[in-house]
């Protein structure tokens, strides 16, 4: 979880390249360890960054993924997800928002 919250800082002071690097180390190792709701918040965040820096197919996969997890975890209905997805730039689940 320090690795996402290193990305946040980084993020937040206009580091995207850093952020995106500590949130993809966040993400392997909250996946390696079945922490899949943390795992949803840090795809999320990578998504975002991914967007950030033009990367937006790699992006639109981060948010994609973050949904399914969410989902699977029952915070979100299907229609809800479709919904979320269906944005162009989504906005972010609430889930997601209520752990921030």
């Amino acid at each position: 979880m320090a690795h996402g919250s290193l990305g946040d800082v980084y993020r937040y002071a206009g580091r995207p390249q850093e952020a995106m690097e500590s949130y993809t180390t966040a993400v392997r190792l909250l996946h390696e360890s079945g922490n899949r709701l943390k795992e949803a918040v840090s795809r999320w965040c990578l998504g975002t960054t991914l967007h950030d820096l033009g990367r937006h197919s790699e992006a639109r996969q981060q948010w994609e993924q973050s949904v399914r997890l969410l989902r699977d975890a029952r915070l979100l209905t299907p229609r809800e997800a479709t919904d979320i997805l269906a944005q162009a730039v989504p906005e972010t689940p609430q889930p997601i928002r209520n752990m921030l």
